[in-house]
């Protein structure tokens, strides 16, 4: 039986159901739930999709081939339906991660003085350390090419960008701390 759903599916309205809607929502609906909870869905999620997945089969013109195909049909959209929750909630999950560092950070500030102080603290670093900091955070190059380019094997490479981003952080604490 499926349940009410928190939110509606957006700006749905829902044609009239053409005959044997019923009673294929009936045969497929426990099969096309239970594949989504395999999926991961928990059981409110899973109700949700659910109804959607039948949406787009209203909204689609879908046509009864077989039960098979049908399946088949019902399958795919319940997984892009997924999917496409799990897009959503994942970046709703980073931003509001985001959200706390800044707070946690900057509180109410502008953030300039945490700028400031990593201007600083990058200013200082060794010149091979920040080649490799730039090479592999903010130009996202291959470990395996920053490391032959520095003349270092990738556990080396790793080991200087792990001490050079522990110095950093150390560096950008003392800064912002002490207000230098």
């Amino acid at each position: 039986m499926m349940t009410e759903p928190r939110m509606r599916p957006r700006d749905v309205e829902a044609p009239e159901p053409p005959d044997g809607v019923e009673a294929l929502v009936r045969r497929h609906q426990a099969a096309v739930w239970r594949y989504l909870r395999v999926l991961g869905a928990d059981r409110e999620t899973a109700d949700e999709l659910l109804q959607e997945t039948f949406v787009v089969l209203l909204r689609g013109g879908f046509e009864v081939r077989s039960d098979a195909a049908t399946r088949g049909y019902l399958r795919e959209t319940a997984r892009r339906l997924w999917l496409g929750d799990r897009r959503r909630r994942r970046a709703v999950r980073e931003v509001e991660e985001a959200d706390l560092v800044w707070h946690g950070a900057v509180g109410e500030g502008d953030g300039q003085e945490q700028v400031e102080a990593l201007r600083r603290c990058l200013d200082g670093l060794a010149p091979r350390a920040r080649t490799a900091l730039i090479a592999c955070r903010v130009e996202e190059r291959r470990r395996d090419d920053v490391a032959a380019e520095l003349g270092l094997e990738v556990e080396g490479l790793k080991t200087l960008l792990r001490r050079t981003l522990d110095g950093l952080r150390d560096c950008m604490t003392r800064r912002t701390r002490d207000g230098r």
